[in-house]
């Protein structure tokens, strides 16, 4: 799914068979999109959209639950404990980013159809 510079975006919760909205950008607004974890739960599950002209794309996500989440987090601080230099501690919570990505993209990849 390739996100336009030009199209609307939504994430709605779902919670059962309801979809509540909890993150909507408009195309003409220009600030990156920043979710934090009072809008996003562990385990949630999303609807993700793009709205481009007529057209629309939808995903569906979700999130890791709260285990999931501690361990990532530990993960990170363990990074900040024992690396005192800032460039090698980018670098290596850098590397820690990609290989979480490479994995949620892997998922996303073997999921379609």
């Amino acid at each position: 799914m390739i996100a336009k510079p030009d199209a609307d975006f939504a994430i709605l919760s779902l919670e059962g068979d309801t979809e509540k909205l909890i993150f909507d950008k408009k195309s003409t607004d220009t600030r990156p999109i920043l979710l934090t974890r009072d809008q996003v739960k562990a385990g949630g599950i999303y609807l993700v959209e793009w709205h481009h002209g007529a057209a629309m794309e939808k995903l569906k996500w979700q999130t890791v639950d709260s285990a999931e989440t501690a361990r990532i987090d530990s993960q990170y601080q363990e990074i900040r404990d024992t690396i005192s230099d800032a460039a090698q501690r980018r670098i290596m919570m850098s590397m820690l980013y990609e290989q979480l990505r490479l994995r949620v993209n892997m998922t996303a990849e073997l999921a379609m159809p």
